[in-house]
């Protein structure tokens, strides 16, 4: 009788597999079940500092300021921290307040750099370039579509989601080089 063996794996299959693991892992979270939970009427709070104070209007002073923020759940006041894809950069524009998702399209990272001064937003992964001014549109980079938004609205002098995300956040991340 003839025992059954496995044949070692070659390190071909297992770069492979390893390979399938690591694309697995980098997918968005959105890919993974976690879409943004973002709701109309949320408010805004700064991700950065050591309070929960809620953002206001009188905080993003002019167009030269970019603020990090978690949605704020109306109903329950809890920030809506349960996945990165929540976040966003609130700004004002010469269109109004606007909310910028802070995951990149291209390959997912955090975009994570403000310039006051041209109004974009940059991801230091890759150098994608979005303008704030412009519907978040690519300006640099290999990014392949525009930075997704939400509009923000004043109420009681509050920052308040007034619609969700343009388009699907980290939807066209496709790399992870």
């Amino acid at each position: 009788m003839q025992s059954e063996t496995s044949s070692p794996l070659s390190r071909r299959q297992l770069a492979a597999g390893a390979a399938s693991l690591c694309c697995l892992a980098s997918l968005p979270s959105h890919a993974r079940g976690h879409a943004p939970s973002l709701a109309v009427g949320d408010f805004l709070m700064p991700a950065q500092g050591k309070d929960s104070a809620l953002l206001t209007e009188s905080q993003i002073r002019n167009g030269d300021t970019a603020i990090m923020c978690w949605p704020v759940s109306a109903q329950t006041h809890q920030p809506r921290m349960e996945t990165p894809y929540n976040r966003l950069w609130v700004v004002r524009t010469q269109a109004g307040f606007r909310g910028y998702s802070v995951i990149c399209q291209h390959a997912g990272c955090l975009v994570s750099d403000w310039d006051s001064k041209t109004h974009r937003l940059t991801c230091p992964c890759h150098g994608s370039v979005y303008d704030v001014e412009h519907d978040g549109a690519v300006v640099g980079g290999p990014a392949p579509l525009p930075l997704p938004f939400a509009a923000i609205a004043v109420v009681d002098g509050h920052l308040r989601l007034a619609g969700g995300f343009s388009a699907k956040v980290g939807g066209h991340a496709s790399r992870a080089d």
